[in-house]
């Protein structure tokens, strides 16, 4: 599909896609992957004299729709948050220096 042209995708699910709408993780943009039944294709609309009018964006109505494990893509680049990158440092086995046993105190019986 032509980067200037769109395409509306409708589902309906109860398996927790809402909640990544609401959540902000699944923005107008993102790439993601589906797997579903396509339920009807639509590209024409009858207006109120009767023309067929094409549509602007065709639509595709989905049904069963689940997202399978990594099918949520990349986001859109002003989505993507400023995150810092945490980094750590590495030891090697033969750089590592055991540690010290603590020791507690010698318990003084009378």
């Amino acid at each position: 599909m032509n980067d200037d042209e769109g395409a509306n995708i409708k589902f309906l699910n109860s398996n927790g896609l809402l909640a990544l709408y609401k959540n902000g993780k699944l923005p107008v943009g993102r790439l993601i992957t589906l797997t579903g039944h396509i339920k009807s294709i639509a590209e024409t609309y009858t207006n109120q004299q009767g023309e067929v009018v094409m549509l602007k964006r065709p639509t595709m109505e989905m049904v069963d729709v689940q997202v399978p494990t990594g099918g949520l893509g990349a986001m859109p680049k002003d989505k993507v948050e400023n995150a810092v990158r945490k980094t750590g440092v590495v030891v090697r086995p033969s750089d590592a220096k055991p540690a010290e046993p603590v020791l507690d105190e010698t318990p003084i019986i009378f």
